[in-house]
């Protein structure tokens, strides 16, 4: 199951789903709650694109050059006007189907084209030559739990990581 940005769908729409242990709330709601308490653990630990990305990045020969930080830094801010066109999709077109727009969400369904496969074949091959570039670049999903996760209210009690030679770029 991968989480998309057809489920900040259920943030905007309302009466939101009962609490409970069913998917239609863990993905939407429990994800990001819990990265707001504790910060992206879902990018880093539980998103199997994210997985898949690094096996690939795995592969790669070491000696590649890798893009500079300062790169990565601008082209991150992407995602942000990716899921900015989502949300006024969905705000505009409440019955737009996000899910047959984004690849990761068909990736992991049973319902896969050819066009999504290719479309997901394709960000693979890339994230082969530039380490996680979905997850940096493009990812609404990502966007949307960077904003969530800004909120950290138990960052205070929560060991504090210090990205001093962070090869992703993060300051």
């Amino acid at each position: 199951v991968q989480m998309s940005i057809a489920h900040v769908r259920a943030w905007l729409e309302w009466p939101w789903p009962p609490v409970g242990a069913s998917l239609a709330w863990v993905l939407p709601f429990a994800v990001p709650l819990l990265v707001a308490l504790v910060g992206n653990v879902y990018c880093g630990w539980l998103c199997p694109f994210g997985a898949v990305q690094e096996l690939v990045t795995a592969l790669r020969p070491r000696r590649w050059p890798a893009p500079p930080k300062s790169a990565w830094r601008w082209a991150r801010w992407i995602k942000f006007a990716v899921l900015a066109a989502g949300v006024a999709v969905l705000l505009g077109a409440p019955d737009a189907r996000l899910e047959d727009l984004d690849p990761l969400a068909l990736a992991f369904s049973r319902d896969v084209s050819r066009a999504t496969g290719a479309a997901v074949l394709a960000i693979i091959a890339v994230s082969y030559v530039l380490p996680r570039w979905w997850c940096r670049v493009l990812c609404p999903t990502g966007a949307w739990l960077a904003i969530v996760s800004a909120l950290r209210p138990l960052e205070l009690w929560w060991p504090r990581i210090q990205p001093g030679a962070c090869k992703f770029g993060v300051r």
